[in-house]
């Protein structure tokens, strides 16, 4: 699970080829998988839940469904309990428009390597007045250097738009951002990200 430091790959614009020979060019997207109470991290973790993933389930931007075909991956690192983890991200295409997703699990924040958890613990102790000292003492590649940005970015883009839904910190954060922002809490870019929650 450890190892030496990597910067964290985004995704960038792909060329898809186009059905009749013209190339396309797509953004990757994002699919959030809804995990439930996944709280562990590592390529194993993450691969499990791909493997189990029902693909056909999963509805596309375009608003297809049953289109979706493993295509490649992606790497990025995420700081999780104290670890680096670098994760194999699997891509995900549409045959239907050939756009593709990252398949994201739901404990992580899109071009963060600060897990999700770790930020709502960090903003709740910024609007409570405590410190973050136990968020960092388990997760110490957080410096307080990121503390600060973490609450920044809070500030500048989701404190409102939980106010405006009355959504709490400590409530449904997932679903309740997904629903009514399209996006994972903290999701600083505007990228498209799709909520799935896989059939039991």
């Amino acid at each position: 699970m450890t190892g030496t430091r990597a910067p964290t790959k985004v995704p960038v614009p792909v060329i898809i080829p186009h059905e009749h020979g013209l190339p396309h060019i797509h953004s990757i997207t994002m699919v959030t998988v809804l995990t439930k109470n996944f709280n562990t991290l590592s390529q194993e973790k993450y691969d499990e839940v791909v493997e189990r993933l029902q693909l056909h389930q999963i509805t596309c931007t375009c608003g297809h469904c049953g289109n979706m075909r493993k295509y490649g991956h992606y790497e990025r690192t995420v700081w999780f309990c104290g670890y680096e983890v670098l994760l194999r991200i699997q891509r995900v295409q549409c045959t239907n428009c050939g756009k593709t997703h990252a398949v994201l699990l739901d404990i992580l924040v899109p071009y963060s390597r600060i897990p999700l958890e770790d930020c709502r613990q960090i903003i709740i102790a910024g609007t409570t007045g405590k410190s973050c000292a136990p968020v960092q003492e388990t997760n110490p590649y957080i410096e307080d250097g990121m503390v600060l940005h973490i609450r920044i970015q809070f500030r500048k883009h989701w404190q409102q738009k939980l106010l405006s839904e009355n959504i709490s910190l400590r409530g449904d954060l997932i679903t309740d951002c997904f629903r009514f922002f399209g996006r994972q809490f903290m999701q600083i870019r505007n990228t498209p990200n799709i909520l799935f929650s896989p059939s039991t």
